[in-house]
């Protein structure tokens, strides 16, 4: 069954990862967040340009990269879009995959805001 999502994220992941942000390391989940937040929108731009140009194999790895961190994060919404794009960079296909692009921004938006509101 699949869990629900509170707005884009899996709460327990976040539950989890505020548990292990003990008091050896209080700020661990705010480090990983800040960490996600600095990395993560250079490779969604080296995705959408990759998207432009129809260069498969790279849209595959990029996305297999950002779809593990945004799993790492909880970000479940971001992660399935990161998924079917990887899907789609192996099976080089081209059909809707500018579209699932556009879909990048916005959801990356979602999922850093509802990060931010966690920290």
């Amino acid at each position: 069954m699949e869990l629900p999502t509170k707005n884009g994220l899996d709460p327990d992941t976040i539950s989890y990862l505020k548990e292990i942000s003990d008091d050896s390391n209080p700020d661990f989940f705010r480090d990983l967040v800040g960490i996600f937040l600095q990395q993560t929108p250079e490779l969604i731009e080296t995705l959408k340009a990759q998207i432009a140009e129809l260069d498969f194999k790279g849209i595959e790895q990029v996305a297999h990269r950002l779809k593990g961190s945004s799993l790492n994060l909880g970000a479940k919404d971001l992660a399935e879009l990161f998924s079917q794009l990887e899907e789609m960079g192996k099976n080089e296909t081209a059909e809707g995959i500018k579209q699932k692009g556009e879909q990048l921004d916005s959801l990356f938006l979602i999922a850093c805001e509802s990060l931010k509101q966690e920290i």
